[in-house]
């Protein structure tokens, strides 16, 4: 395809003008209203179908300069749309331009004379211009002022198009500084709470075995569940099996006195909140049971099975093999911080705690409902 010959635009207004059917212009009409809804790149593409469709033309489509992304063409068909040049010619006339070019098919093919109709378009600050163009051969079709009038008239919807595109761009750079930023700040709180529970670490070896260090110890393995919840709190939904496992190899370190199964028959998958919450209820029961179920013992067998025992409700299940609960299975009397708080979070999540004595296992039942519907939200 070479380039235009030359222009013509000014015979564009003392062509006579044909009548325009007028049903094309309602139904175009109400395409270019849609477009106020759709994505910018639908709308350029509805702009682009209007133009050909209302000039009666071959072929068309909409380019779009701006500053950052540079030029951008959305064709309609195989039609070349036309060079930067005649882009820029146009869009600094602020007027429509209709030029001619010579058209090759394919090799030994007999040239064919084809015009070009542009209308520029622009953003009031400058951020994004552009123009429509149509295409059709000279032969079947001369674009008149009518033409240019029609362009004109989708142009206006292509530079709202074009605004759109560059708001939802920076409102898209806006959420990505923001992402990063709360993900480095997520990454630093959970780098503190880390050091923290290292230092506590620490500072339990030098504590003779008892009361000091048991309490030592359960503050280390709960400042490392809260970093979990943290990291976990700033991702859409998180694996919760994975997050138990998680939070269980830091309580016992591989100390082969304790034995932890984390088991399922779910891919359970719940926002990050309540998978942290989860894992945090987790590691508090499993850190009770290494603490009393320990005493006098060489080896603690741990089990934290996660089920569906409906379609709509997860149930998690923490038992041990050592010592007994007292047989009325009440805690509340006895309930210390770590309970406590498991009762607290186990409200978060709409469920609740129950202790089963006999069979010395805590259970810890939410709706699913609640965790799906922040999954859909989200």
């Amino acid at each position: 395809m070479s380039a235009a010959t030359h222009t013509i635009t000014s015979e564009l207004w003392v062509r006579p003008e044909v009548r325009h059917n007028t049903l094309v212009e309602i139904e175009g009409a109400r395409l270019l209203r849609d477009t106020l809804v759709m994505t910018p790149d639908d709308s350029f593409a509805a702009c682009a179908w209007v133009a050909v469709w209302a000039c009666s033309g071959r072929d068309g489509g909409v380019c779009v300069l701006s500053p950052t992304a540079g030029r951008v063409d959305h064709n309609l068909g195989s039609s070349p749309a036309p060079p930067d040049r005649l882009l820029r010619a146009c869009i600094a006339s602020r007027e429509p331009m209709l030029i001619d070019r010579k058209a090759s098919p394919s090799p030994g093919a007999i040239t064919v004379i084809e015009e070009v109709l542009l209308v520029p378009f622009g953003i009031p600050d400058g951020r994004a211009t552009g123009v429509v163009w149509v295409v059709q051969d000279a032969s079947a079709h001369s674009f008149d002022g009518l033409d240019a009038c029609a362009l004109e008239h989708v142009a206006t919807f292509a530079a709202s198009a074009a605004e759109r595109g560059l708001a939802a761009t920076a409102v898209q750079g806006e959420l990505a500084s923001r992402d990063l930023s709360m993900s480095e700040l997520t990454h630093r709180v959970e780098n503190t709470l880390q050091m923290t529970a290292r230092f506590l670490e620490l500072q339990s070896l030098k504590v003779i075995a008892g009361d000091a260090r048991t309490a030592i110890d359960s503050a280390r393995n709960r400042i490392l569940a809260i970093g979990t919840m943290n990291r976990l709190e700033s991702n859409g939904e998180a694996n919760v099996v994975e997050a138990i496992n998680g939070v269980c190899d830091s309580i016992t370190r591989g100390d082969p006195r304790f034995r932890v199964r984390v088991s399922t028959t779910e891919n359970l998958r719940l926002p990050g909140a309540d998978a942290g919450r989860v894992a945090m209820i987790a590691s508090e029961l499993v850190t009770n049971a290494v603490k009393h179920a320990s005493t006098g013992r060489d080896k603690v067998e741990i089990d934290v099975t996660l089920f569906k025992p409906a379609s709509d409700r997860v149930e998690m299940w923490v038992t041990d093999d050592g010592t007994p609960l007292p047989s009325d299975g009440d805690t509340k009397g006895r309930r210390g911080l770590g309970l406590n708080l498991v009762h607290g979070l186990a409200k978060q999540l709409g469920g609740s705690l129950t202790v089963e004595a006999a069979r010395k296992r805590f259970v810890l039942s939410f709706p699913l409902s609640r965790a799906a519907n922040a999954l859909a939200v989200a």
